[in-house]
């Protein structure tokens, strides 16, 4: 076997992170080719989008779970161990599954002489494809990385194609505009194969459906042929003759609502199909889905009136849903310590949340796009209050108690701004006994 420890593993993952990003098929298309082709033997569902894109494949993998089917789940990034970018019926891989199906990726690599610069994510895209196959997966919900048009996983041919909420995100890549960026995550739309399209902005929404309707792709946009009403802790979903009132989910915020209303058009348009989709089970299983990191919620054991939030945040949209999400709950101070990555819109980010907080902590996640923490400083200060207590952290284990210490009665923390510094923060949170999970 190429690897004979999850060291030499990692070792391997970290040599391919000098690739960085290279855009397009071919890599992808050789690595699958050495294994059979592995993607062709499996349903799928494709997603793409800005935002909530895991929660909304996590919510469509719950119901088909329900449902009886065998189905995996591929996303990215993970929040503390890589095997949660691999899951079958919300179950991680196995470190022993890792290490068999990366080595045999890796001799096939060897044996046909696939030259070196293929990228991390092309390495993970095969592993993945390869572990569903393998495991006799009826279906599989796949999130694109980055993009879609170019994205590793955008050689399936799924079932329905979807996609998320389109904002401004990485521009140097993607382009400069609404419109350049919905065209790319437009690119996993598949001719004839229909779209669902949950809520978009309209030079976005413009761009989606001109590629569905030159490509004869059915669509199903939100607002349009779907909706949901929200009432408080509830919310109703309306799809033509199909009416579902009183249902709750277990993650928060609003917008949760509307990710929600367009897994529930990708599961009615698969029932359509001829996929057995148990709608009846529905209720129960956004009841039960699990996205962590995304609005999750901790208790303070000793007085359950204070609480901490994680929540990854890493966009000017993500913050605007976050603040959505803050203006839904009941607190007395807000405490928030914020990490966020060199390559973000830092600025738009501190300007939309920084404001509402009391006290902030400033940290740098350990990464290797992670600001100097003076350039950071420099940047986020000018949005907090002026009353608002501020305070930097030289890591975010040491970030954390200086939140916590000068909690009191109905105090809520919110640690945000990277996936990276929520994950960090995860990991430590869950070895802390004063925080329990709610």
């Amino acid at each position: 076997m190429a690897f004979t420890t999850y060291h030499d593993f990692e070792t391997y993952l970290k040599h391919l992170e000098k690739f960085g990003m290279v855009f397009g098929l071919d890599n992808i298309r050789a690595l699958l080719a050495s294994l059979g082709n592995p993607h062709t033997r499996f349903k799928s569902i494709h997603i793409a989008g800005s935002n909530g894109k895991g929660s909304t494949a996590a919510m469509i993998q719950q119901a088909l779970t329900d449902s009886g089917l065998r189905c995996g789940l591929y996303t990215s990034p993970h929040l503390q161990r890589f095997s949660e970018r691999f899951k079958i019926d919300g179950e991680e891989i196995s470190p022993e599954a890792i290490l068999r199906h990366a080595g045999c990726l890796k001799d096939r690599i060897e044996q046909e002489g696939i030259p070196e610069g293929f990228t991390y994510f092309d390495f993970t895209t095969a592993m993945a494809f390869d572990y569903f196959a393998e495991s006799g997966v009826d279906i599989a919900v796949v999130e694109t990385g980055l993009g879609g048009r170019l994205d590793s996983t955008n050689v399936l041919k799924p079932l329905v194609s979807v996609i998320m909420p389109v904002s401004l995100e990485h521009t140097q890549i993607l382009g400069d505009t609404l419109e350049k960026i919905a065209w790319e995550k437009a690119g996993i739309i598949k001719p004839r194969v229909p779209v669902i399209i949950g809520k978009q902005p309209p030079e976005a929404l413009k761009v989606l459906l001109g590629e569905a309707r030159e490509k004869q792709a059915p669509a199903r946009v939100f607002g349009k042929d779907f909706t949901c009403t929200i009432r408080g802790k509830v919310f109703d979903y309306h799809q033509g003759a199909l009416d579902l009132h009183g249902l709750t989910l277990s993650l928060l915020g609003p917008h949760q609502r509307e990710n929600a209303a367009t897994a529930i058009c990708v599961l009615h348009t698969l029932e359509e199909m001829g996929v057995p989709v148990s709608m009846d089970a529905l209720p129960e299983s956004l009841q039960r889905v699990f996205w962590p990191g995304r609005g999750e919620i901790f208790h303070h054991v000793a007085d359950p009136t204070q609480r901490l939030m994680l929540d990854g945040a890493h966009n000017p949209e993500g913050a605007e849903i976050l603040v959505q999400t803050l203006n839904t709950l009941e607190y007395n101070r807000l405490h928030i310590m914020i990490g966020i990555l060199s390559d973000k819109d830092i600025e738009a980010i501190a300007r939309k949340l920084l404001s509402l907080a009391d006290h902030v902590i400033a940290v740098t996640p350990h990464n290797e796009r992670a600001p100097e923490m003076a350039a950071f400083v420099r940047l986020i200060r000018p949005y907090l209050e002026e009353d608002a207590r501020f305070e930097t952290a030289g890591s975010i284990a040491e970030g954390i108690p200086l939140a916590v210490r000068d909690m009191r009665y109905g105090d809520l923390f919110v640690i945000t701004g990277s996936l990276y510094t929520v994950g960090e923060a995860r990991g430590l949170i869950e070895k802390d006994r004063q925080w329990q999970k709610l």
